[in-house]
């Protein structure tokens, strides 16, 4: 599985191979470049915005921006090409990904400065429309998104990520890359709500073509996930001898084999009652999210919502431990489960750009 990771976050080993990558692709067809090099991937975007193209649905026009119609594949279509580029990347230093940038919230990272005409210009949050996430129509948060913050960034920064052949700039994927990763935190804080175009096809000239929307919903599909997600969060902190004593707010992240996965939330708690909201994710697909209301002792079965499952069926274990005139609930991993608490920023627009770690928004 890729992860992306955030580019505050890059050791220098990661930085360099990024560098080293982009600047191979940017070399082109004459220096000997296979194909797709930087170029095309550039032309592609750049015929987009073409009037022939515009059946391809993936940019709202500025001429047109009560139409949000024409974007209606924004998301979806710039999933792929991010992904593609990145495997493209990975052909010339493996194991490379793509790394994000926070706008909003970071500074212009000096290491990108080595590959982008861009001496990065400071973005202002007051320059910024930032999305709103509690809107529940799936278009309409698209659109706002699309015509707000994220073209404000590219306004902003301009040169050539203010372009149509923008991917030229290595700052276009890192930009696209936080937006991209946007679409899950309001796909989850919606309860798995999906776009009226889930049967569309995504086309491009040669880069983006051959999937649906629906191909691509998830990012586990394209066989990536963030670093500020669940799977990432257990693969880097994640115990089998995890133990702690809850705590109302409470984010657990939960794995088990490969291919489950879970978010687990206090949501309730008191010395004498305990509530939990959780959501499984199989092969990295959200299922429903379940309440669990555990009595004194027993073990829960993740993948089943269940509680009270015999000792060898549980994945987790609570418990109360008597403390003063009190008790108090502690959670441990069982099993080969392996488990961490998650502290990582999820809404990233809440508490003027501080952040907040939301648990409706938590993707994998």
């Amino acid at each position: 599985m890729k992860i992306r990771k955030a580019s505050n976050t890059l050791t220098v080993a990661e930085w360099e191979n990024f560098v080293c990558a982009y600047k191979n692709l940017r070399e082109g067809l004459f220096k000997g470049v296979a194909k797709p090099s930087l170029d095309d991937f550039a032309d592609e975007h750049a015929d987009a915005f073409k009037d022939k193209h515009m059946d391809w649905h993936v940019h709202t026009m500025p001429a047109d921006a009560d139409r949000p119609d024409w974007g209606v594949l924004f998301f979806a279509w710039h999933r792929m090409f991010l992904n593609e580029f990145e495997n493209r990347l990975r052909r010339e230093v493996p194991g490379v990904t793509i790394t994000y940038w926070n706008a909003f919230k970071e500074p212009f990272p000096e290491e990108l400065k080595k590959i982008s005409d861009n001496d990065g210009a400071v973005i202002s949050p007051s320059q910024l429309h930032l999305p709103n996430f509690d809107e529940p129509d799936f278009e309409k948060f698209q659109h706002d998104f699309e015509v707000g913050y994220h073209n404000d960034v590219h306004a902003i920064l301009g040169g050539t990520v203010g372009r149509a052949h923008s991917p030229r700039d290595a700052t276009f994927w890192l930009h696209h890359a936080f937006v991209d990763r946007q679409w899950g935190h309001w796909f989850e804080k919606h309860n798995g709500a999906l776009p009226p175009t889930m049967e569309q096809s995504l086309h491009g000239d040669t880069i983006v073509t051959g999937k649906k929307v629906k191909d691509v919903l998830h990012t586990t599909q394209l066989d990536y996930v963030y670093g500020n997600g669940i799977y990432n969060n257990v693969a880097s902190k994640g115990s089998d001898t995890f133990a702690a004593t809850a705590e109302k707010g409470m984010i657990l992240c939960a794995s088990y084999a490969e291919n489950l996965h879970a978010k687990i939330h206090v949501a309730a708690l008191s010395n004498v009652a305990l509530f939990l909201t959780l959501q499984p994710f199989m092969n990295g697909i959200p299922m429903a999210k379940l309440g669990v209301f555990p009595p004194d002792t027993g073990y829960v079965d993740l993948k089943a919502g269940k509680f009270d499952v015999p000792k060898e069926q549980g994945h987790i274990h609570i418990f109360k431990k008597p403390v003063g005139s009190g008790f108090s609930y502690i959670i441990e991993a069982v099993n080969g489960t392996r488990l961490a608490i998650f502290t990582e920023i999820t809404d990233f627009t809440a508490d003027d750009g501080k952040g907040a770690s939301d648990y409706e928004m938590l993707y994998i």
